[in-house]
């Protein structure tokens, strides 16, 4: 009987996936993702970084873009991505970004926005700019005025307190969701140290760390859609 409740609960929850929450389509997502070299990084030879894909799978399918793509056709949740980098455009210059930058991303009216940063912020930075007010105007600017949209901040693959702790405090204060990630630095398994010789690029995550990148981005994804 337990089992037969328990195989009831997960087939209720997925089905839910299926229908509409207040304001979201899933007859039509449109998902942007923007971040840095652990959403994408083209090849560099000199680094030894072949891939064309999020720093440092082993492949296309194995970073947690392509992962959180499969997850959705998986759940049979029609979706269509738009995915770039703003390591130069906002996380690098957020103290002086400009939104002409991002009108393609704007145009593409996405109903859910992950933002994945933190990696490339220094805290000089921080001292001299109002991170918070940045990447509140950026979201606004992003988010489609004609119908309601989530939106999911990734902290920092390392340890990076300060830049996490205003990532956080934003999230909160705005209603978005935080992904924490620093904690999965702490594991070497998760860094992919032993297939690099180039240490920037192995300190980057291992094919289980994109994994539980993905798990994590998905469980709050998840959780949204089944409200």
């Amino acid at each position: 009987m337990r089992y037969s409740i328990l195989i009831i609960v997960l087939i209720f929850s997925f089905s839910m996936l299926g229908q509409k929450p207040s304001g979201i389509h899933l007859d039509s997502l449109k998902v942007l993702i923007l971040g840095n070299s652990l959403v994408y990084h083209g090849p560099k030879k000199n680094i030894g970084w072949e891939g064309s894909w999020g720093m440092a799978a082993s492949a296309k399918e194995k970073d947690f873009v392509h992962l959180l793509q499969n997850e959705f056709n998986i759940h049979s949740l029609p979706a269509k991505f738009e995915v770039g980098t703003f390591v130069k455009t906002f996380e690098r210059n957020f103290g002086d970004f400009s939104q002409n930058e991002f009108k393609s991303y704007k145009s593409f009216k996405a109903d859910l926005i992950i933002l994945k940063l933190g990696e490339n912020i220094v805290n000089e930075d921080l001292r001299n700019y109002n991170l918070k007010r940045a990447l509140v105007n950026l979201v606004a600017y992003l988010k489609p005025a004609e119908k309601p949209s989530k939106v999911y901040v990734v902290g920092s693959f390392w340890s990076r307190r300060q830049v996490d702790t205003i990532l956080q405090e934003i999230s909160f204060e705005r209603s978005w969701n935080f992904v924490a990630l620093s904690d999965l630095s702490r594991d070497k398994s998760n860094m992919a140290l032993e297939e690099f010789e180039n240490k920037g690029v192995g300190r980057h995550p291992s094919d289980e760390g994109m994994y539980k990148i993905f798990k994590r981005v998905w469980n709050c994804i998840k959780e949204d859609l089944e409200q």
